[in-house]
């Protein structure tokens, strides 16, 4: 089905216009794209919305854009004085990097999304993350991302005569019962998105110069805000036409016809082509918030990291006073103070110190035994898993160092790098034979762990070996002396933390090797002994879950 006015635009220049429509009843817009052409061409169509907007990001404070006491005026007053807030303006928000955004902050947002303040939310994640903040995303209707087409402007719609027409615009209950139809086939069970849904519609057809919504109109309702939301679509067999009619009879006209309904089956194979091939997955993952995998952890600091909101505290000289919030503490409670214009009385509960959130890097060990024992057909098996973790953790902006240890020692090949290119290279060059010097890897790893720590980073090693240890850190053949070396070294990594995941690249399960483990309080994942193409896929896919 096609003719309606929207038709001819793209999916950001529909969203934009549906939501100049109709901006209270719709909420925003989730956009999802990291710094690119595309994204500029969306951020651009999207300003085409004829709403004074204001640009949020991390670092505006949140009575800037809650309102909240005027300081200066409450403190040469005497009394309190409070201010609007960006949110209170009839304006537009684009919050930008929504990822990044503090839990407390995006809890208010969905408070004023509830009172009906629109938002376009910017989200620069990863498309294979789940996204974050799912009651958010819930009170909003539409969603666009990296594969949205984008282009054009709305300029040639009469917004103005759309929002006026927009108030006596209803569906009927016909049109209701269709809406709930088409998302019980897609599985979507929220009501928001139900309530989004009719009001895209009335917006559709207020665009559209009617006064009344039709089934064009409940078209472009299900592809806008069905479409990303939808988890169950199901497949739809295809029906044998019947045979066409007598030339001398008339063509039965059923109810829904009549009543100009469309059918669901219709609108959900429409919508199933403006899905990207990703999207099912993601959205039946939306629900779970991000892992953080390839962002370390996080750390309340004193001193560094993203501010956080202040709290309570003293002047204790190992903290940073934050000098305003302690001024909007005490600002209050001047005049029971007996404070007067000018003057300020301070209590110690007043006192606020500064917070920051600090981030830790994760940083990927992989130690690599290519001693003799370590038969090459199974080292080249462990190569290839190690080359698809690389990959992610290329991907997942990790930090990955290579070392190497056999015949006489250890040696850091790789640096700590993210060059996804070099780290292929020196994987592709390992060379192989010799003793196994067990000992010597686990103190290299040890040492490497020890840098990145003090770096800030979090660093977790990938052992690939078969457990077996036949050269000491002195550099004898001593077998016994090589056993207890490699104990002693597994046993300060444990001490201190360290998380270790072992590639067992032994042809057969040994002692030594589970024996290893123990020590270093590791988990273990065997190579797949089999000729299956996809083994590496699999070893990193349990790795991946075990370094997690």
């Amino acid at each position: 089905m096609t003719g309606h006015p929207l038709d001819q635009l793209s999916q950001a220049a529909r969203a934009s216009a549906l939501l100049a429509a109709n901006p209270k009843g719709l909420g925003g817009v989730w956009l999802r794209a990291r710094h690119s052409p595309i994204r500029t061409e969306i951020e651009t169509v999207l300003q085409g919305i004829p709403l004074p907007r204001h640009r949020v990001t991390t670092s505006v404070d949140d009575t800037a854009l809650f309102g909240g006491i005027d300081l200066s005026e409450s403190l040469a007053t005497g009394r309190v004085v409070h201010r609007k807030g960006l949110l209170t303006d009839g304006s537009i928000i684009w919050l930008l990097r929504a990822e990044a955004q503090e839990p407390g902050r995006i809890a208010r947002l969905i408070d004023t999304c509830d009172h009906k303040t629109p938002l376009v939310v910017i989200d620069e994640g990863d498309t294979d993350d789940p996204l974050p903040f799912d009651g958010l995303l819930d009170r909003l209707a539409f969603y666009l991302d990296e594969t949205s087409d984008a282009g054009g402007s709305i300029g040639a719609l009469d917004i103005d005569a759309a929002r006026d027409r927009l108030p006596s615009i209803r569906l009927q209950p016909a049109d209701h019962r269709r809406l709930v139809e088409i998302a019980a086939l897609s599985g979507i069970a929220s009501t928001r998105a139900l309530i989004f849904a009719s009001e895209t519609a009335r917006a559709a057809a207020a665009l559209a110069g009617r006064a009344e919504a039709n089934e064009d109109d409940l078209r472009v309702a299900a592809l806008m805000v069905f479409a990303h939301r939808a988890i169950d679509l199901p497949e739809i067999e295809e029906d044998i036409p019947p045979p066409p009619p007598e030339p001398d009879s008339e063509p039965s006209r059923t109810k829904d016809t009549e009543q100009g309904e469309i059918p669901a089956e219709l609108v959900l194979e429409a919508a199933r082509t403006m899905l990207s091939p990703d999207a099912l997955e993601e959205i039946q993952t939306r629900a779970r918030l991000s892992t953080g995998r390839g962002k370390g952890g996080a750390r309340t600091s004193r001193l560094r990291g993203r501010p956080l909101p202040s709290r309570a505290g003293r002047a204790d000289g190992r903290s940073r006073p934050d000098l305003l919030g302690t001024l909007h503490a005490a600002a209050p409670w001047q005049r029971l103070r007996g404070g007067g214009a000018g003057d300020l009385k301070l209590r110690q509960s007043d006192i606020r110190v500064r917070r920051f959130k600090d981030r830790s890097e994760r940083l990927l060990i992989f130690l690599v035994d290519a001693s003799g024992s370590a038969a090459l057909a199974r080292l080249a098996e462990g190569k290839g898993a190690i080359e698809i973790l690389l990959a992610r953790a290329y991907q997942t902006r990790e930090t990955v160092c290579m070392g190497l240890f056999r015949d006489e020692g250890a040696e850091l090949l790789l640096p700590p790098t993210r060059a996804l290119a070099r780290a292929k290279r020196t994987l592709a060059g390992l060379p192989a034979g010799g003793a196994t010097p067990l000992g010597a890897g686990l103190k290299l790893g040890d040492e490497i762990a020890d840098r990145a720590r003090r770096a800030g980073q979090e660093p977790h090693i990938i052992l690939i070996t078969d457990g077996r240890a036949n050269r000491a850190l002195d550099g004898s053949g001593d077998r016994a002396q090589a056993s207890e070396d490699a104990e002693r070294m597994a046993k300060r990594l444990r001490a201190q933390s360290v998380p270790v995941t072992i590639l067992d690249s032994g042809l057969r399960p040994s002692r030594s090797l589970t024996d290893l483990a123990a020590h270093l309080g590791a988990n273990v994942i065997s190579l797949p002994r089999s000729s299956d193409p996809s083994r590496g896929a699999r070893v990193a896919n349990a790795i991946s879950t075990a370094t997690r």
